[in-house]
Formats: C-alpha cells, sequence, structure tokens
C-alpha cells in the first residue's frame, strides 16, 4: 500500500471532468487546504481500496447540485428519494469515469461503497474528524466542488502531511 499521490488525487478528479466537461462544464482548480473536513449541504463518499485506500469525499452545496444535475440533464427532482438516488448516481459515474482513468495509468484501484449524506441523513462523526487533503474545484466559476482524500490510519496522516507541499506542486488541474 502505497501513501495518496497526486497520481492518484488527479485520476479521481479527470474522473470527475470527463464526466461534467463533455456536457459543456468548465471545471478549474481553485484551493488546495490540509486538515480541512468535509463542511458541505451534500457529501458522496466513496470508499476506495488497492494501491491507495481511504475515503474519497465529493462535497458540494445545494445550488451547486442542482447545476450538476442541469448539467447533467436531469429534470427537477420531486422528492427526497429521486435527490438521494441522483446523489448515488453522481457518485457512481464518477467512480467508473476514475476506475477508467486508474486502469489507463497502471492503478491498481477499486471502489468497494458509496455512501451520500445530506440534510437528513447526517455524516458519521469519523469523517468530522478525520485528517484529510481537500482540493477546491470551482465548475463554470461559480459552482463551488470540495473532493476530500481521507486517509484513516496515523502512518497515512503522516505520510500525507508530509507530501502536501509535494502534491500541490504536481496538480495538474
Amino acid at each position: 500500500m502505497i501513501a495518496i499521490d497526486a497520481n492518484i488525487i488527479n485520476k479521481y478528479i479527470h474522473g470527475l471532468e470527463s464526466m461534467l466537461v463533455p456536457m459543456g462544464a468548465n471545471i478549474k482548480f481553485n484551493s488546495l487546504y490540509r486538515d480541512r473536513f468535509p463542511q458541505d449541504d451534500l457529501l458522496i463518499a466513496s470508499l476506495m481500496n488497492g494501491q491507495a485506500d481511504g475515503k474519497f469525499i465529493i462535497g458540494m452545496s445545494e445550488s451547486t447540485f442542482m447545476f450538476v444535475s442541469q448539467v447533467l440533464q436531469v429534470p427537477n427532482f420531486n422528492d427526497l428519494e429521486m435527490k438521494r438516488s441522483f446523489l448515488q448516481e453522481i457518485g457512481n459515474m464518477v467512480m467508473g469515469h476514475a476506475i477508467a482513468k486508474y486502469q489507463q495509468s497502471g492503478v491498481n484501484a477499486n471502489f468497494i461503497e458509496i455512501n451520500c449524506y445530506d440534510s437528513t441523513q447526517t455524516a458519521p462523526d469519523f469523517l468530522k474528524r478525520a485528517q484529510c487533503l481537500s482540493v477546491g474545484l470551482t465548475i463554470n466559476e461559480k459552482h463551488p466542488l470540495m473532493i476530500y482524500f481521507i486517509l484513516g490510519d496515523d502512518y497515512r496522516k503522516y505520510q500525507m502531511m508530509k507530501k502536501v507541499s509535494y502534491v500541490k506542486d504536481q496538480l495538474s488541474v
């Protein structure tokens, strides 16, 4: 197992891009934080294992979610279950595109579960206490979206903190 690196992060972000850019969205890198935990209205958490492991979380506001829905040409949601179902589908699409990117570059990675959290379904406390590397993106210059790369144990936490400056210099978005 290796500590998370820029290649792992870039491939996940490129998975998101390969889903949204063909539909007309423009995604820009905005920021990089260490030790920031998810505060967003909506969270899509994917558990990854393989060459790198941990939780990869997409966080967004309600307005960014509605914009992504429009970009993907999904009609308005009639109820909470439809909204949750589409959150899950966004996670599945990003996961599928990211896996393809990992395979193309020879990285062994598998996503083994997706969980979605909203105002009625609160994220577990461990997510709020987790050490993470947070990449801030902006869609079409006004819709913020965060991707949190959370590593579970002390060794990986130490490795992440040691590599933050290296990763920032290596990001290609």
